[in-house]
């Protein structure tokens, strides 16, 4: 997929995401937002923390995951697995 410029003309709309995390109170913590542009796209961006949570549920499956939550796979249709190497980057 070629890389494509956007501006904030570009923008549809924009929607609050989630892993599915609390907050203290009970409240479901926030991890990104899910930008919808004219075209019709959709990319969801992860702040900090939904960067970490996405990373800890890479390292408990042992499979990549998309930021929306939905497992990579490949040509084939079968899940991708992490690396030795990525898994020592998301362990930190």
């Amino acid at each position: 997929m070629a890389f494509v410029k956007r501006s904030k003309d570009d923008v549809k709309s924009k929607t609050p995401f989630s892993w599915g995390n609390k907050t203290k109170s009970g409240k479901v913590a926030k991890s990104g937002t899910t930008v919808e542009f004219k075209d019709g796209t959709k990319t969801t961006l992860l702040n900090p923390s939904g960067k970490a949570t996405k990373y800890a549920a890479e390292l408990g499956m042992g499979v990549k995951v998309t930021n929306s939550g939905e497992f990579k796979t490949d040509d084939n249709g079968n899940e991708v697995s992490l690396t030795r190497e990525q898994r020592a980057y998301r362990a930190g």
